[in-house]
């Protein structure tokens, strides 16, 4: 089924983070999911991957370092991760049963809703492909991404490109790409806070349940899709965690109002937390925010 052509021993590639311009969450569904109403647009923010082939020994070594401007650590993977989780679905899928080894240098915080471990698990999926010769077809790729995770479906869509926007809808998997702005420039702060994605939601449905959250009207990609194209000051998206999270960690809350203060003209949480976005309309605005952020807050300038 599958041919191969001549292969590389290592490849180098870089994946990128991600903001969600606007998050609304439907309650759970039956099967535990979430449809959600988003659209991603990917940063320039990096983690670096180096892929390399380990012969005929069927494993996955994962070693990553986290590095920015204020630390750098190691960081340890459970056994099952987004990248043994794609590894193996690639081999079991195609045959290719070549070890690998990846390592990981990490700048894209973990834990803070910009997509960091999908992208790095989409990204490699994109150098297997590449490593092994063999070309999968879209369909191919969306069933590995359904066992990994629901952000990796956009991901698979960022392949080869400088920016990638997309209207997001189900739960992750329906990916409609829209033109990407390039006008807009990042500030991203990150609160020293962990929420995890499991908690978050269930805070969400603990909202519904209570009737704090009410059901969104209208969440199309059409409505979404001339928003974003609009001027950032008429932007008017919401994420649905932020006023759930924000009730719990004053941290956000305050990170989200120094954001403001600092002359941002649109800002919120990004996924499901703890980041948050600032957008900007010019470099030199982004970088006077960012150094006078910076002195209280982790943060990122993406201009």
């Amino acid at each position: 089924m599958y041919n191969d052509y001549t292969m590389l021993d290592e490849i180098r590639i870089s994946a990128p983070a991600k903001v969600n311009i606007g998050l609304y969450v439907s309650p759970i569904r039956s099967d535990g999911f979430h449809n959600i109403s988003s659209i991603f647009t990917s940063i320039p923010l990096y983690d670096d991957l180096t892929v390399s082939l380990l012969g005929d020994s069927d494993v996955c070594n994962v070693q990553c370092k986290f590095v920015s401007s204020s630390a750098s650590f190691d960081v340890s993977f459970p056994e099952k991760n987004t990248l043994s989780s794609t590894y193996k679905a690639f081999s079991a899928l195609t045959g290719f049963h070549s070890g690998i080894n990846v390592s990981i240098l990490k700048r894209i915080p973990m834990g803070g809703g910009l997509g960091g471990g999908s992208s790095d698990a989409a990204f490699l999926l994109y150098a297997l492909e590449k490593l092994s010769g063999i070309s999968l077809k879209m369909q191919e790729r969306y069933a590995i991404a359904e066992k990994v995770g629901s952000d990796v479906f956009f991901f698979l869509h960022c392949w080869e490109k400088r920016f990638c926007s997309a209207f997001v809808s189900g739960r992750g998997e329906i990916v409609n790409e829209i033109e990407p702005r390039s006008d807009i420039y990042f500030v991203v702060v990150c609160p020293e806070v962990h929420s995890s994605t499991k908690d978050a939601y269930g805070a969400v449905d603990e909202w519904y349940r209570l009737g704090k959250i009410g059901l969104e009207n209208e969440v199309t990609k059409e409505r979404l899709s001339l928003m974003y194209a609009s001027a950032v000051s008429e932007w008017k998206f919401c994420n649905t965690f932020s006023p759930v999270l924000m009730e719990k960690f004053s941290e956000i809350r305050m990170a989200l109002e120094d954001l403001k203060k600092s002359g941002a003209v649109f800002a919120d949480m990004s996924g499901s937390g703890a980041s948050l976005f600032g957008v900007f309309d010019s470099a030199e605005s982004a970088r006077i925010a960012w150094n006078e952020l910076r002195r209280k807050w982790n943060c990122y300038v993406l201009a």
